[in-house]
């Protein structure tokens, strides 16, 4: 399965036209492809004939090259022309440049850009306009395009969409060779090291993540990039059914919490975000308001809400008594609420009376339902220590975890306090994602009464 970049569709202001949501389903799901990176919907803001642009697909094939993809949804009864005067009809729509020259331009903007970085240079571009509804578009090229620039539905029906593309990208280099340009039609660039890092140089144009309500007043409407290992968490995350992710505090866990769920509610699912932490849960509260299909909350709120019981003081009330009545509740419902679980601070929330409640709450149960564990059970247990063995026999099919280690909440000089006054760092963190404030952190001293 190919890198893509965002891993599910994102909907614009008019939602994802058909054609691109289709090609993206069939990219995604091919097999043969899994060193190809594939980018939606990017955005050049610095255009090579226009104010800005954007380009329906980039795709990044190691050894061969770049092939920009501009989607066309036009079902078979639409009108699709290109007049004497050489403007085009596509439907309502009347332009001047016509989907080929626009897909040219992407094209070159986007060589501009990578050939910024000498390593990229060399590496062949081209560009295609897929019509993906229509079998054949019976307009002659006049020399606007080549005739294997111009894709349709056979392209991806009668054989499969990798292979379309593939053939472009081989014309292109053909067609390099027989005009000249032997260096480039021959090469072997990008190897898969440099597609790797052609698809993270042009990522953070576009694929960025608002962390609201869990940052200081401050920074609150700032977008926050990912880090290069968590998008590898993403990419991770996208491909699997379960996974536990762990890291020491200040990693990001929360924030990768919070993107899963918007990702999975995005796909149409109904989720289910816990945490154990009152506070925390407000904060994702926040966070999730434009939302409609997530359900931020703490386990107990959610609890008592099931079990419809006020809350006891008392020693196992917590932890006992309205787990059980809240699954007492569960058992009378005709199926699940929730199609995933994402579980934030899951070391504490990790033991059977709990666990037996997220099984009947998430459609498929704990073993064939989807959710997704985020939490440091080696520093931050504080409730159930050594709760991992029952989520492993839970979820027989949970992959080994996943362990974040670059810090993204604070400076190099905690590290050095951290070490000097505690255990709870050692081994944590890989590196400081943010700068050095060059400053000591303050230090305070307390001693217990005698």
């Amino acid at each position: 399965m190919a890198h893509l970049y965002p891993p599910v569709l994102i909907p614009g202001e008019n939602g994802v036209p058909p054609g691109e949501r289709l090609l993206f389903e069939k990219l995604r799901d091919t097999p043969g492809t899994e060193d190809w990176h594939i980018l939606h919907s990017v955005y050049f803001a610095r255009h090579a004939v226009q104010r800005s642009g954007e380009a329906d697909f980039v795709v990044i094939i190691p050894r061969k090259g770049i092939v920009v993809v501009e989607v066309k949804s036009h079902q078979p009864q639409t009108r699709i022309r290109r007049r004497d005067d050489g403007i085009w009809e596509l439907g309502d729509v009347k332009s001047p440049k016509g989907p080929f020259r626009q897909a040219s331009d992407n094209a070159e903007t986007l060589r501009r850009q990578i050939s910024t970085r000498p390593e990229f240079a060399d590496v062949v571009v081209t560009s295609a306009v897929w019509f993906t509804h229509r079998d054949a578009l019976g307009i002659e090229s006049g020399g606007e395009w080549h005739e294997w620039q111009a894709l349709d539905r056979r392209h991806h029906m009668r054989v499969p969409a990798e292979k379309s593309l593939l053939d472009v990208i081989n014309h292109a280099r053909r067609h390099l060779v027989e005009t000249g340009y032997r260096r480039l039609g021959e090469n072997q660039e990008p190897d898969a090291r440099k597609a790797k890092a052609i698809a993270q140089f042009l990522r953070p144009d576009f694929e960025l993540a608002t962390n609201r309500g869990l940052q200081q007043e401050a920074v609150q409407a700032e977008l926050t990039r990912f880090t290069e290992e968590q998008f590898v968490v993403l990419d991770l995350l996208g491909a699997q059914r379960h996974a536990e992710i762990v890291g020491a505090a200040g990693t990001g866990k929360t924030f990768l919490a919070l993107e899963q769920a918007r990702r999975l509610s995005l796909q149409g699912m109904k989720v289910l975000l816990c945490c154990f932490n009152r506070a925390l849960a407000d904060a994702l509260v926040v966070a999730t308001d434009d939302l409609a299909d997530v359900e931020a909350t703490n386990v107990h709120r959610k609890l008592l809400q099931l079990a419809a019981v006020p809350w006891v003081e008392a020693p196992d009330f917590a932890s006992v008594v309205l787990p059980q009545a809240a699954m007492e509740k569960l058992l009378d419902l005709e199926s699940a609420p929730f199609d995933a679980l994402v579980i934030d601070e899951a070391q504490d929330l990790i033991s059977n009376p709990y666990l037996d409640c997220f099984d009947l709450l998430v459609r498929g149960g704990l073993s064939g339902g989807m959710t997704f564990w985020f939490g440091d059970p080696s520093r931050q247990a504080i409730y159930h220590v050594g709760g991992q063995h029952a989520l492993n026999e839970r979820i027989a099919s949970l992959p080994p975890p996943y362990a974040l280690k670059v810090n993204c909440r604070n400076a190099p000089e905690l590290e050095g306090a951290l070490y000097a006054w505690s255990d709870l760092a050692r081994d944590a963190y890989t590196t400081f994602r943010r700068p050095s404030g060059e400053h000591e952190p303050p230090r305070s001293f307390f001693a217990e009464a005698t």
